[in-house]
């Protein structure tokens, strides 16, 4: 089963929290696994529309179980605050950002670090060269097609 690690900001705009629903959605419906920090924001909102179409998330959390959003089956507790941005990103075939923060960033980097697949929502030019392909909210039906692929 192909696991796809979702990472984005904790307090992301509407626009970007409604497209992290609809990602996690499209990867709920395809049969992956969501993989994500556990928390709020994109985390919570991807996890959810996964739920909604049936899929399975898991949560790797900063501390422990109560950190996780109501939307996360599978919860990993480390108590390593945010260095699980690493076995976020590492647990991933492949991973997805949407939106962009510090820590959305530092997860870019690590994922490139590891040659990992990056599809990237609503990236800016100037950290492209961190994705394999950049997509925008109109793209949603071309980043299905890119899931399939890679995964």
């Amino acid at each position: 089963m192909k696991q796809i690690s979702v990472i984005g900001p904790s307090n992301p705009s509407e626009k970007v929290g409604r497209l992290a629903y609809k990602i996690g959605e499209i990867i709920g419906d395809l049969g992956f696994v969501l993989i994500c920090g556990g928390r709020g924001g994109v985390m919570e909102q991807a996890s959810c529309g996964a739920k909604n179409k049936g899929g399975i998330t898991v949560g790797i959390l900063p501390g422990d179980f109560d950190d996780a959003n109501p939307c996360v089956d599978i919860k990993i507790p480390t108590h390593m605050n945010e260095l699980r941005n690493f076995l976020v990103v590492s647990s991933g075939n492949i991973v997805v950002s949407v939106g962009l923060s510090d820590g959305t960033l530092i997860e870019l980097a690590i994922a490139k670090k590891l040659n990992k697949t990056v599809f990237s929502f609503l990236l800016p030019d100037t950290y492209r060269h961190l994705a394999k392909e950049v997509f925008n909210e109109q793209d949603l039906d071309r980043f299905k097609e890119a899931l399939l692929l890679n995964a």
